[in-house]
């Protein structure tokens, strides 16, 4: 099963409009509630993590959808972060060039917070 709805957004004429993606790919539908996703405005795409280790980013100008691979340790974003926590988000890191992923497991629990590392950083 796939995502089957994207839609994008024109300020201007305040409208959203159906996305058809180049080739019609799109990320699967898992078993996480919503990907945790963040623009990554260096390279201007939104970037998504759809399931443990399962790493999707859409390239605006392109309009596409690509699965690529994280590199590093192992395993970078593992099902802790996938899992169904509470106050899960991501955010985008400019000055360092890299995605961070954080997990809340309740109250009075330390949040769990992982970094996808994409260059070297200013």
């Amino acid at each position: 099963m796939a995502l089957t709805t994207e839609l994008g957004y024109d300020p201007v004429a305040k409208t959203f409009t159906k996305m058809q993606p180049v080739g019609g790919v799109v990320p699967p539908i898992t078993q996480m509630h919503f990907p945790l996703c963040a623009v990554d405005t260096r390279r201007v795409r939104l970037v998504c993590l759809a399931a443990t280790n399962d790493l999707w980013q859409y390239v605006f100008a392109a309009n596409t959808w690509t699965q690529f691979a994280a590199l590093g340790q192992s395993p970078v974003l593992d099902q802790t972060i996938s899992a169904y926590a509470s106050g899960r988000a991501a955010n985008y890191d400019e000055l360092q060039d890299a995605m961070l992923f954080s997990t809340s497991h309740g109250q009075g629990a330390p949040p769990d917070i992982r970094i996808l590392q994409f260059g070297s950083g200013k």
